[in-house]
């Protein structure tokens, strides 16, 4: 959204865009388009991520500099999961969360 607003400058935008092409070489996409899962199923990271959770951690830090609200969340429990690799898992959120 900044990004597409303009709101970032090269440097930021250069950096949103390698931790972006990254991700997308790298991680591999669960099947959401082709799979019968609820709607609101979420992706979480599995701790031992490494890498891509620090691709993530550039991302929030543009987000927090200009302004937008990042948390993180942790859970040993997250939901059922429907989808794991070696970086994430795909999962159906329990009710108390």
């Amino acid at each position: 959204m900044l990004r597409d607003k303009g709101q970032l400058d090269d440097y930021a935008t250069a950096r949103l865009e390698e931790a972006y092409a990254w991700m997308n070489a790298n991680l591999p996409v669960p099947p959401f388009s082709t799979s019968d899962w609820p709607k609101d199923a979420v992706t979480w990271f599995k701790d031992e991520a490494g890498v891509p959770v620090e691709k993530m951690w550039e991302i929030a830090t543009l987000l927090k500099e200009h302004g937008i609200p990042v948390r993180m969340l942790r859970s040993k429990r997250p939901g059922r999961v429907l989808y794991e690799d070696s970086y994430q898992v795909v999962v159906e959120e329990w009710r108390e969360l």
